[in-house]
C-alpha cells in the first residue's frame, strides 16, 4: 500500500478512482490540487455533460476515452481527455489536458520524461545488482558445495529485487496511455520489456529455490510422451529437423507428478532442438523420443545428432549455475535432475562429440501393461 500511495503522490496528471455512483475513492496529489479535492466526480463537469459522462463510464464498454470540459481551480473549464480502466468495485480515470495552456502541457511532458529517465536509471541499477548477485551465488555454490544455502540466498535476493521492479512497472503502466498520446510510447515499451526480462530470470531462480510438494498421480507413460511429441512436432518441422517417437511394446503406469515430468521433458527437447540447430547445414537434424519398459522400470530416452557434449562438460552439466550457453542461467538441467530424483528416478547423459547426445530418464513403474 505504501508503494501505491507513493505512486499517487508523484503522478504528474489528474488520476481518480471512483465508485459507480461517481463518488471519488482515491485521487492523485495532482488531481487534488487541480480540482480542490472534490467529493464526487460529477462536481468537475458541466451539468449538461453529466449524462454524456455516465454513458461513457457505464454504457459504452468499447469506448476507452472521452473528451470533455473539466473545472480546473485556476483556469476554469478546460478540455481534458479522460481514459477509463474498469477495476471492480470501481473505475480508474486518467485525465490529460488536450488544448489550452500549452505551457502547462509542456511542463507535464517534461515531468513525465524526467520521471521515465529516473526510472530507467533505477532499472539499470537493479539489473547491475541482480547480475552481481548471480555472480556471488555462483561463487558461493562453488566454494561451499551446499546447494541448500545457495537456494535460500537465491530466493531472498530474487524477492528483494522483484518488489521494487513491480513498483516501477506499475508506474510505467499507469502513464502509458498518456505517452501513447504524445508519441513517447517507446520509452514505456523499452522499460516494460527490460522489466519483464528481469522478472523471467527471477522466476527461474525462484522455481529452483522454492521447495515444492509433489502432487503425484497415476499417469500412462505413452500418454505423456505423445503429448510432448505433439507439442514440438510443428516446431521441429519448421526448423527442418526430423522428430520421431518410438514406443515400447508395453506401456507403463507411473505414479508421479505429471506437471513436473512434463517440465523436465520440455526442457530437454528444447535443449535437443538448440543442439541440432548448431549443426547448420552440415547434416540432416534428427531427434528421437524413445520409451523402454522393463522389470519395474520405465526409461524415457531423448537422443539427438547435434554437436554433442564434451566429457568434461558432461560431468558438470547438472551442477547449479553451470551453463555452456551465452544467455543461459545454468538452472534448467539442475532443476530437471532435482525433479526426476524427487519422483524416485535418475537421469543419465551419454555423448560423443560431434555425433550427438543422449539423455536417459529412469522412473519406477506402478504397473506394466500391453500397449494398445
Amino acid at each position: 500500500m505504501d508503494s501505491y500511495e507513493n505512486v499517487l503522490e508523484k503522478l504528474p496528471f489528474p488520476y481518480f478512482y471512483i465508485e459507480h455512483n461517481l463518488l471519488i475513492l482515491m485521487a492523485s496529489k495532482y488531481a487534488e490540487m487541480a480540482f480542490q479535492a472534490p467529493y464526487a466526480f460529477s462536481e468537475l463537469v458541466m451539468e449538461r455533460d453529466e449524462e454524456k459522462l455516465r454513458s461513457f463510464l457505464f454504457e459504452c464498454s468499447n469506448k476507452t476515452s472521452l473528451t470533455i470540459p473539466m473545472n480546473h481551480v485556476d483556469y476554469g473549464f478546460i478540455t481534458y481527455t479522460i481514459y477509463k480502466v474498469a477495476s471492480e468495485p470501481g473505475i480508474h480515470l486518467f485525465c490529460f489536458p488536450t488544448e489550452a495552456h500549452t505551457a502547462e502541457i509542456q511542463s507535464l511532458i517534461t515531468t513525465v520524461e524526467r520521471k521515465l529517465t529516473f526510472f530507467h536509471g533505477q532499472l539499470a541499477e537493479k539489473k547491475q545488482a541482480f547480475e552481481k548477485a548471480i555472480q556471488e551465488m555462483h561463487e558461493a555454490a562453488i566454494a561451499t558445495s551446499h546447494i541448500t544455502t545457495v537456494e535460500k540466498l537465491a530466493a531472498g535476493i530474487a524477492h528483494e529485487i522483484r518488489n521494487p521492479l513491480t513498483t516501477v512497472k506499475g508506474f510505467i503502466q499507469l502513464i502509458k496511455p498518456y505517452l501513447n498520446e504524445i508519441g513517447k510510447e517507446e520509452y514505456a515499451n523499452v522499460a516494460l520489456e527490460e522489466i519483464n526480462r528481469a522478472n523471467d530470470i527471477i522466476y527461474e531462480f525462484l522455481n529452483a529455490a522454492k521447495p515444492k510438494k509433489n502432487k503425484t498421480e497415476y499417469v500412462y507413460l505413452n500418454t505423456i510422451i505423445r503429448e510432448i511429441f505433439m507439442l514440438f512436432e510443428s516446431e521441429a518441422h519448421l526448423r527442418n529437423i526430423r522428430f520421431t517417437v518410438e514406443y515400447d511394446q508395453r506401456d507403463a503406469l507411473l505414479h508421479i507428478d505429471n506437471k513436473q515430468l512434463k517440465q523436465v521433458l520440455v526442457n530437454m527437447v528444447k535443449n535437443a532442438l538448440e543442439a541440432v540447430d548448431e549443426l547448420g547445414s552440415e547434416r540432416q537434424g534428427d531427434i528421437q523420443l524413445i520409451t523402454q519398459v522393463c522389470s519395474g522400470c520405465a526409461f524415457i530416452i531423448i537422443t539427438d545428432n547435434g554437436c554433442g557434449i564434451a566429457e568434461q562438460t558432461a560431468e558438470k552439466l547438472f551442477n547449479p549455475f553451470y551453463t555452456t550457453k551465452e544467455t543461459g542461467t545454468g538452472i534448467g538441467l539442475s532443476v530437471c535432475k532435482k525433479i526426476v530424483e524427487s519422483n524416485g528416478g535418475k537421469i543419465y547423459v551419454e555423448s560423443t562429440v560431434p555425433q550427438g547426445a543422449t539423455f536417459k530418464i529412469a522412473l519406477p513403474v506402478a504397473s506394466e501393461l500391453a500397449s494398445i
